[in-house]
């Protein structure tokens, strides 16, 4: 992978002009003089032109995400965004737990052991350890009352092989720190006593009762171990694609029912519709307007390069088409030089190898689709 100074190094180079130390910092406007500032500009310039040759280009697709609020229609995407996939907008149910995958840490759950129970973080889960008693943890949600939630996680027995312990775990949902009243249940891994393979995924519904709720995941299996991990609770309804609709169709079909803002017409959003709502940012609208807090769109987008700085910086285009980038940057360099015709030689490579760019990032397969 080129770094920046690396790269206008290789810009020197092809013009036979000396080239800066390697430990040189190019953050420093006094660091360069002359040529090399434009070199270091043409960089920069010449990664913009790539970004900008194509819509979507993978290297900078970018997977994002907008929690629906109730109420709210218009919503802006991330100043980085410079494309939207508008056919790649799925609606979702909200994930209501936090730390739910412990990623680094079990912060967020309150754990209640007795004996020598303990709970702990291990590699990327939680270690339910029941030791001489038992091991648990809880954590509150805010759910509405009368709707249906699902509750998700994986398990997995953390024992030694030759260990002839099957351990289970006990999970429930109550309206009290480690309470049962509203659902509860026990699950084993699917590996029985010696499960060291996969983790094992289980399920279960229940309807709210109250707005307060506790989870509780507990291990009361003596001298066993679990490991438990990607514990979700969602409010329970399919995913579902929403169509995309131009700003002209939406305002065509159905602006009027929209726009006024009778809460009786809120819904689960069916549609996306693009919006011009900010000069500075991609903005999008849903519709119907939400009713409730617990949807979120996932979407594709395709971002924008930042600009390199600091020597040490590399560019987000894979690094087999950096030379595209030198010689973007040489041609650029020769025309500040009034020398058109070697430029036009350099401009003819640089044409080759973007196309070669495109055909290995940006094509498609065609499918035959039966309607």
């Amino acid at each position: 992978m080129a770094t920046f100074i690396t790269l206008v190094n290789n810009v020197l180079t092809e013009l036979n002009e000396p080239t800066l130390a390697t430990s040189a910092d190019l953050s420093s406007a006094s660091t360069t003089v002359g040529i090399q500032t434009s070199v270091k500009e043409n960089i920069n310039k010449s990664i913009r032109d790539i970004a900008t040759s194509e819509v979507e280009w993978s290297y900078l697709y970018v997977s994002g995400t907008q929690a629906l609020t109730a109420g709210i229609q218009e919503y802006t995407v991330s100043t980085a965004a410079s494309t939207i996939d508008w056919d790649s907008f799925v609606l979702t149910p909200t994930e209501l737990l936090t730390n739910g995958t412990f990623t680094s840490n079990i912060s967020n759950w309150t754990e209640s052991n007795s004996g020598t129970g303990d709970a702990t973080y291990s590699s990327g889960a939680l270690s339910l350890a029941a030791g001489t008693g038992t091991s648990a943890v809880y954590q509150a949600v805010s759910l509405t009352r009368g709707r249906q939630y699902m509750v998700s996680f994986a398990m997995k027995n953390a024992s030694t092989s030759g260990t002839a312990i099957s351990p289970s775990l006990a999970v429930s949902v109550g309206t009290s720190a480690l309470a049962t009243d509203v659902s509860t249940g026990t699950y084993t891994s699917a590996g029985g006593s010696n499960d060291e393979g996969d983790l094992s995924y289980h399920s279960f519904t229940f309807e709210a009762s109250a707005t307060a709720h506790y989870l509780t995941i507990k291990n009361e299996t003596a001298s066993s171990t679990v490991l438990v991990d990607n514990v979700s609770v969602k409010e329970n309804f399919h995913p579902q694609q929403l169509k995309y609709l131009n700003e002209d169709e939406w305002r065509d079909r159905i602006v009027g029912t929209d726009k006024h803002q009778n809460p009786d017409h809120y819904a689960e959003p069916q549609y996306v519709y693009k919006t011009v709502a900010s000069t500075s940012a991609l903005t999008f609208g849903v519709s119907p307007v939400p009713d409730k807090g617990s949807y979120t769109v996932e979407f594709d987008y395709y971002g924008s390069p930042t600009d390199l700085s600091a020597s040490s910086d590399t560019p987000s285009i894979p690094s087999r088409y950096h030379d595209l980038i030198v010689k973007r940057a040489v041609y650029y360099t020769l025309l500040t030089r009034s020398d058109p015709q070697l430029a036009q030689v350099y401009l003819q490579e640089y044409s080759f190898g973007l196309q070669r760019m495109r055909t290995d990032l940006t094509n498609r397969k065609n499918y035959m689709f039966a309607v």
